[in-house]
């Protein structure tokens, strides 16, 4: 067992981000000396920066867990630990690992900045804020811990402190890209995406390879649209929830459009009818708010530059389809063509499936989504060439294409209820 320090060149790497190149230099270290712990530690330290592989969370556990089997007291070891866990979602080991630091060395702010992720990955923002503030007690400087605490302000809402913190960090560090990240989130949730969209630009040129703050621009971009505006302001009020009310949440607003809608189909049937249409396009919309954005972004020729391939084919395969749609729907009632309603529907019920797959984090969810979407997209497209051979001129649906039908919609409203529980998405 050795403890030997990073060569020069790749902590060069380290310094600037090029978390590949220093990893392979470190393998090549330890392929010489296999017990050295600083560099197993350095070397899971660059599969935890490197998100481009997914791989990678694994990689890093596994030259942490050795590390950690060599020195059972190293503490920086622990926190490593814990944040590699929590990228896992496995927060209770995690958790564990992060009081194991703090009790080796209860005097590193780094550990207690450990903890600090752990709590803010499970979105537990109060306990959050005080792994944070204990580490900054110790060290006011400690980047991490002032960034995890200005966050964990601001999802529970504590505007003043917040504020004094992010005034505090700018100028203590007005190019530290970490602040203007949380200047634009608090904008973006503020309703201000054009002086969000100012702080993101300046964190991505601080810090290029910061994906986390091209997210939050992307949907600063989706913002300029008055009703996706409306959407995240939305879907703000339910993050401040607790991640395991959020679906009930959404399950008790659907119950009470139903008893809205039960009421007001023998007082009012106008206002029911209005109320379902509503309904349904917020249904609607909450999948395909996204690909919808993307589709906006990609017609800016300077925003379309923050897409990466996934957005982008995400904008052509669900944005596309339902601004088609629109389009369909509007002139199938306009000319009462049928025909160009049951090509909207054609057109809406596969980018379902098809937004989920392009949402969905885990491979097994890309998997199990992308086949629903192509499945989906046959029998559409089956339905919809079947129309031309229906004798019906009210309702043009061929006999045949029945099953087709059937199966096509099952697997868009099965869809709607396996995101709603999170299945395979994330």
């Amino acid at each position: 067992m050795s403890f030997s320090p990073p060569s020069s060149r790749t902590q060069i790497y380290l310094d600037q981000g090029r978390y590949e190149e220093a990893a392979k230099l470190l393998r090549e270290q330890l392929a010489s000396s296999p017990d050295d712990v600083v560099t197993l530690l350095q070397l899971a330290t660059c599969y935890y920066q490197d998100d481009t592989d997914e791989g990678n969370t694994k990689r890093g556990l596994e030259a942490i867990e050795s590390a950690i089997r060599l020195e059972p007291e190293f503490s920086p070891a622990h926190g490593l630990h814990a944040r590699l866990l929590a990228d896992q979602k496995k927060y209770s080991p995690a958790l564990a690992a992060a009081q194991q630091a703090i009790a080796l060395d209860p005097y590193d702010s780094d550990s207690h900045g450990a903890e600090a992720v752990v709590h803010a990955k499970r979105q537990h923002w109060a306990l959050a804020e005080k792994a944070a503030k204990r580490g900054l007690a110790i060290d006011p400087e400690d980047n991490p811990c002032s960034a995890i605490l200005t966050h964990a302000l601001l999802m529970q809402g504590k505007t003043s402190e917040h504020q004094e913190e992010l005034g505090y960090r700018m100028s203590r560090d007005p190019e530290d890209p970490y602040t203007h990240f949380n200047m634009g989130l608090a904008a973006l949730r503020s309703g201000d995406h054009r002086q969000a969209e100012v702080h993101l630009k300046e964190a991505l040129r601080l810090q290029p390879d910061f994906e986390p703050a091209r997210q939050l621009l992307l949907e600063a971009f989706r913002s300029r649209s008055p009703v996706y505006r409306g959407f995240l302001k939305f879907s703000f009020a339910l993050s401040k929830l607790p991640p395991h009310y959020r679906t009930g949440a959404v399950i008790a607003i659907y119950l009470v459009f139903r008893t809205l809608r039960s009421a007001l189909d023998t007082a009012a049937p106008i206002a029911a009818a209005v109320l379902t249409y509503l309904w349904l396009a917020f249904s609607l919309f909450s999948f395909i708010g996204r690909g919808l954005g993307n589709l906006i972004i990609l017609c800016d020729p300077s925003a379309r530059l923050a897409l990466n391939a996934r957005e982008t084919q995400e904008g052509l395969c669900v944005g596309l389809p339902i601004a088609l749609s629109l389009l369909t729907l509007i002139a199938g009632i306009g000319l009462s063509l049928p025909l160009l309603l049951i090509l909207t529907a054609c057109l809406i019920a596969p980018a379902i499936p098809a937004s989920v797959y392009f949402q969905a984090e885990k491979r097994a969810g890309q998997k199990i989504y992308g086949t629903a979407a192509a499945i989906t997209t046959l029998c559409a497209a089956i339905v919809f060439i079947g129309s031309f051979f229906s004798s019906d001129v009210a309702l043009p649906l061929h006999p045949l294409t029945s099953l087709p039908l059937l199966l096509g919609a099952g697997i868009a409203f099965a869809t709607t209820w396996a995101a709603l529980f999170n299945f395979k998405t994330d």
